[in-house]
């Protein structure tokens, strides 16, 4: 399975590939989740009564990582499409989702067995708006790679002076 980055649609690693042991356990002790949003690349119309649909399958995980292999199960092999939005905490993160799905709630095109009918980009917004109105910050994985990169060359300095 490979992942595809929505808004380029060129190919990209799995989260996390290229950090070292080191700089993943250092990610791992920042306590961050991520919001991901998931949707096969290939935009094959699923039929619900008489109407196309786009599905998407939003949701919250401290290891993104371990969503490869239930992603390949609910887009059925395909590629897939896969925005992260990170937080600072998992409750957080459900915080937002939980928000979102409340806004959604009206909507006609709600839930349908674990799956929302919107294209990703609409879902992205929607995750964005409820960040805003319950107030938290998201960032994206450039960001979290910022983070964790100046948390390991703190670490870093402070086992040195240690040693020194």
């Amino acid at each position: 399975m490979r992942l595809v980055d929505p808004t380029s649609g060129e190919l990209r690693d799995e989260p996390d590939a290229r950090l070292t042991a080191f700089e993943r356990g250092v990610a791992a002790s920042l306590g961050h989740a991520a919001i991901y949003i998931v949707e096969p690349t290939m935009r094959r119309a699923w039929i619900d009564g008489n109407r196309q649909v786009e599905r998407v399958r939003i949701g919250v995980t401290t290891a993104p990582q371990t969503l490869l292999k239930p992603a390949r199960q609910w887009c059925m092999g395909q590629d897939v499409s896969m925005v992260l939005l990170w937080t600072e905490g998992a409750e957080l993160a459900n915080r937002v989702v939980s928000r979102m799905r409340v806004m959604l709630a009206d909507d006609a095109d709600g839930l349908l067995s674990g799956w929302l009918d919107m294209p990703a980009g609409r879902a992205f917004r929607e995750v964005q708006i409820a960040a805003t109105v319950v107030g938290v910050e998201t960032f994206d994985d450039r960001q979290r790679l910022e983070v964790i990169a100046a948390e390991v060359a703190l670490r870093s300095r402070s086992k040195v002076r240690k040693y020194a």
